[in-house]
């Protein structure tokens, strides 16, 4: 992989933030040095922490970076909220990216997509197929696990961190996407993570309705503590209308390989 970075000379990799685009931003830096430029796409759908962590980490490494703002709710694809609106989301952001990368004399953009990451899944890899974005991790055949044992070897566990999709994977398909229902969901996470809960998702379904998910561990801390009464008075404050607990629990990438791996050293 440090050969098939080594090799494109001057490139933009985009950072979102996460564990995956953290790590290669850390390693094409160590690579290219000052011909490396990371960009994070700065839109209504970055959580303001994520903006947070990506200003911490460039800062810390010495990482060149910039915020790239742009408005993706005037895209009609992106604010109507189709079942393949995630391929209209990249296929906007990595244009803007293609773009900023082109004007500053970059020849490729790098971006953090893992061997993991099915296309099924995950429609907007078809995008960056068809804008030629360069995803080091699969091209080395890398997945989850790989980049988490990298990122340990290097020393890096500040860059292992529950992954944290964009703000607009949590509204349902066909619910118009708007600037207030993104915040809505934004200050709900947000109160309920400062409640002691790290990972959470809190999903829109219209009306005004918020399905909470959390690991299922701590689903009976959620009640145990008596903090559902709390949580759902502050979310009504904040405009939904009905609180749900999704009693399934969330799980995902990051954190279940984290537990597999605790499990396995045990």
């Amino acid at each position: 992989m440090r050969d098939l970075i080594r090799k494109e000379g001057k490139a933009v990799v985009a950072l979102s933030g996460g564990t995956d685009s953290s790590l290669l931003c850390f390693m094409v830096h160590k690579i290219l040095g000052g011909k490396s430029h990371a960009v994070t796409a700065c839109s209504e759908f970055l959580i303001h922490d994520e903006r947070r962590i990506v200003g911490k980490i460039v800062k810390r490494y010495g990482i060149p970076h910039t915020f790239l703002s742009f408005s993706l709710l005037g895209n009609d694809d992106v604010r109507k909220n189709p079942p393949d609106r995630c391929y209209h989301c990249k296929k906007a952001i990595f244009n803007q990216l293609r773009r900023y990368a082109g004007e500053h004399g970059f020849t490729v953009v790098f971006d953090g997509t893992n061997t993991d990451d099915r296309e099924e899944e995950r429609p907007g890899i078809l995008a960056l197929r068809e804008l030629n974005i360069r995803s080091p991790f699969v091209e080395a055949g890398l997945g989850k696990a790989e980049i988490i044992e990298i990122a340990l070897s290097e020393g890096l566990e500040e860059l292992i961190r529950p992954s944290n999709s964009c703000l607009a994977t949590r509204i349902s398909v066909h619910t118009p996407i708007t600037e207030g229902v993104l915040r809505m969901v934004e200050k709900a996470e947000e109160y309920i993570r400062g409640m002691g809960f790290p990972v959470v998702r809190v999903r829109y379904h219209n009306p005004n309705t918020a399905r909470i998910e959390l690991p299922r561990s701590e689903i009976p801390k959620l009640f145990s503590l008596d903090l559902s009464s709390c949580i759902s008075r502050v979310l009504k404050e904040i405009g939904f209308k009905r609180i749900s607990v999704d009693i399934d629990g969330y799980l995902a990438g990051c954190e279940s390989i984290l537990l597999q791996r605790d499990f396995n050293s045990s």
